[in-house]
């Protein structure tokens, strides 16, 4: 597993790794080098902008009908929405289902994305299974929140120790 910018994906899949993408908004520049991709990860907008240009029948349709179109599209084996507070969604192997944010107070949200899809190829990276890695990567991400700028990283030490305690994550299905 790979996070890298999307400039750098056909390297990474010429050479056999897995890509996680760490992607924003939905750039044209950006889209040839999206597809196939092992981990797809974008914010809401992403998605919602996606939808809006390429199939607006889906725009009012559930999570899943949705998340199902863009992870095709794509041809990705895993398409992660993140949505801050609200936690987000993940498709894989055709089925969706949600995830809850970290609870935390939040000080400074700006990089939080970032450090999500840090958590998440770290956790991936060390063999656990998806959906730990996605709790991992939210707990992360509210670790981040919690202080200015950089001041409350989480360090690998700290994930391990979060995985220790917290071996069950929750998530609810996506009709």
């Amino acid at each position: 597993l790979v996070l890298i910018q999307s400039q750098a994906a056909p390297a990474s899949r010429a050479t056999g790794e897995h890509p996680v993408i760490d992607t924003g908004s939905l750039k044209d520049p950006v889209l040839p080098f999206l597809r196939g991709l092992s981990h797809l990860v974008a914010p809401r907008n992403f998605l919602d902008s996606w939808l809006a240009r390429n199939a607006p029948h889906l725009t009012g349709g559930g999570d899943a009908v949705q998340l199902d179109a863009v992870a095709n599209h794509f041809e990705c084996e895993v398409f992660v929405v993140t949505e801050g507070a609200r936690g987000g969604a993940v498709w894989h192997q055709g089925r969706a289902w949600r995830f809850p944010a970290h609870p935390t107070e939040v000080v400074d949200s700006n990089g939080a994305g970032d450090v999500f899809h840090g958590g998440l190829v770290w956790a991936l990276a060390e063999g656990h299974q998806l959906d730990l890695a996605i709790a991992t990567a939210a707990w992360a991400a509210a670790m981040k929140c919690e202080g200015m700028a950089n001041t409350t990283l989480p360090t690998a030490r700290d994930a391990e120790r979060f995985l220790a305690q917290n071996r069950t994550p929750r998530r609810s299905s996506i009709a």
